[in-house]
């Protein structure tokens, strides 16, 4: 299997794992590829605070998440207490295996 198509299924699976809370934001029924990849792209960032912070449940994890209008260019943020240090968090999501493997961010 592809990396591409690795991550594809993780943030696919992010997406089902959605409760009933969060139907707008991860629910892909009849949604068009638009919708579906803006989905996935939260569902990164989701994955990215699950993974790099530790933070365990969905609805903890979406108090993290900013992504939306307006919101500054900041995607998501996680604040470490001990060190006192905050994170914010910019993310780009690669709708194709082509732009996923070969366009970098600059």
């Amino acid at each position: 299997m592809q990396k591409y198509s690795i991550l594809v299924n993780i943030l696919d699976k992010i997406r089902l794992d959605a409760d009933s809370n969060y139907p707008k934001k991860y629910n892909f029924k009849n949604d068009s590829l638009e919708k579906t990849n803006q989905a996935r792209a939260r569902a990164l960032i989701h994955l990215y605070l699950k993974v790099g912070f530790g933070i365990q449940t969905f609805h903890e994890i979406e108090k993290h998440i900013t992504d939306g209008a307006n919101d500054g260019g900041i995607d998501g943020y996680f604040i470490h207490h001990q060190s006192k240090t905050i994170y914010l968090i910019q993310s780009k999501y690669r709708t194709t295996k082509f732009n996923f493997e070969n366009k970098s961010i600059e």
